[in-house]
């Protein structure tokens, strides 16, 4: 975690990419160049590992009580910050990859804050799960444990949040939509623990991403392996009884979006949920 210079307010991060690694994958502009028409766009890029080949982290050997963290605030310091390159940036706590068991390939991190204890948590995507941290006190981090992923492992795992529950999609092939009930992070005894899925939804199987409008309680699925690679609409309303609401591929591939209620200027859409 880091923290911003003059300022009373914590920049919350976390630092999920080992300070050794260099993303080099060659070849990759090549393959992303290509035209792909498949149902699973993505999935010539599957076993791409974007890490210098042959590294293995300095704590993979070591138990995760064993595994060094920075604690108690390292300042940026002539470009440095306990090793990590910096600007006006301090470091406020590192936790190596190892440390959640995994191997060195981290993807994605989302937040939640408890309404409720106003506790913040950072929802960090690995190759073969998503870790749940507690960042509310940002020098020292707890690791509360593991939601392993429901069938292999990915190189990409997305996450959003809605009415106190984690929606993980992930690359990885037959993963489909998981559901986590964040308020079980409220009392976890002895972490780190491994968690298992409040719900599922299996309608379709790979996904790149996943997208939410909290307003509506609507998640959407893009760049999956059904409706074109499209919009795939979830009402999630009911975390825990996630159904399929529709589907618009007419633009084919979808690699992101934002879905909104619109109060624009043009009448025709007022009130009306756009992407």
């Amino acid at each position: 975690m880091f923290r911003y210079h003059k300022s009373l307010s914590y920049l919350v991060l976390l630092a999920i990419i080992d300070s050794t690694i260099s993303a080099q994958v060659s070849g990759i502009q090549d393959l992303v160049g290509e035209k792909n028409n498949d149902a699973d766009p993505h999935k010539h890029l599957r076993g791409c590992r974007p890490h210098t080949p042959g590294y293995v982290s300095p704590y993979a050997s070591l138990k995760p009580d064993d595994i060094p963290s920075i604690m108690g605030g390292t300042a940026c310091i002539n470009g440095f910050a306990g090793g990590f390159a910096c600007k006006n940036i301090d470091l406020e706590a590192f936790i190596d990859l190892a440390a959640f068991g995994s191997p060195d390939l981290a993807n994605d991190i989302w937040g939640w804050t408890d309404s409720q204890t106003e506790k913040e948590y950072a929802l960090v995507g690995l190759s073969d799960g998503t870790a749940f941290v507690d960042i509310s006190n940002p020098s020292n981090p707890v690791y509360l444990g593991k939601l392993r992923t429901h069938s292999s492992e990915s190189t990409w795992r997305d996450i959003k949040t809605y009415a106190d529950h984690a929606f993980i999609v992930s690359e990885a092939d037959s993963h489909g939509m998981q559901v986590f009930d964040l308020t079980q992070l409220r009392n976890v005894n002895e972490p780190p623990q491994i968690f298992s899925e409040t719900a599922h939804l299996d309608s379709f199987g790979n996904a790149h991403n996943i997208v939410m409008n909290e307003e509506t309680g609507l998640a959407i699925a893009v760049g999956s392996n059904r409706c074109r690679g499209g919009l795939y609409m979830i009402d999630v309303t009911d975390p825990s009884n996630p159904t399929n609401s529709g589907c618009y591929h007419s633009d084919g591939y979808t690699h992101d979006a934002q879905c909104v209620i619109y109060h624009g200027p043009t009448e025709t859409y007022q009130g009306r949920e756009i992407c």
